[in-house]
């Protein structure tokens, strides 16, 4: 599904920065070749302000990133409503340490 990134929160990242440099390196990957994995998102839950947006990313934040970077509206996304916020946690950790080295903090 397209999802306006406008219609993304981003809550509770454990991730914070980004690496300019390689937000643009797969920026140019994904205007070369497309977006080959979805973001994945979820509805927010009852007790979190998303400030009225109807997703929260689960996984994704470079992705969405690289997307802003090229002036995208849009991204592929996958809508996981049902996952707790204790699985939506380690979908993001699990995702942070297959894709990029994460400093001691955030592991």
């Amino acid at each position: 599904m397209l999802i306006p990134l406008s219609d993304i929160a981003f809550l509770n990242r454990q991730r914070k920065d980004l690496d300019v440099s390689k937000v643009q390196e797969l920026a140019v990957s994904i205007s070369e070749s497309g977006l080959l994995h979805p973001i994945v998102v979820r509805k927010p839950h009852s007790d979190e302000d998303a400030s009225g947006k109807p997703y929260v990313l689960v996984v994704g934040g470079r992705r969405v990133a690289a997307h802003i970077f090229l002036g995208r509206d849009t991204i592929e996304g996958r809508l996981l409503d049902d996952l707790s916020p204790t699985a939506a946690e380690i979908a993001e950790l699990d995702e942070n340490l297959k894709r990029v080295n994460i400093s001691w903090q955030e592991e």
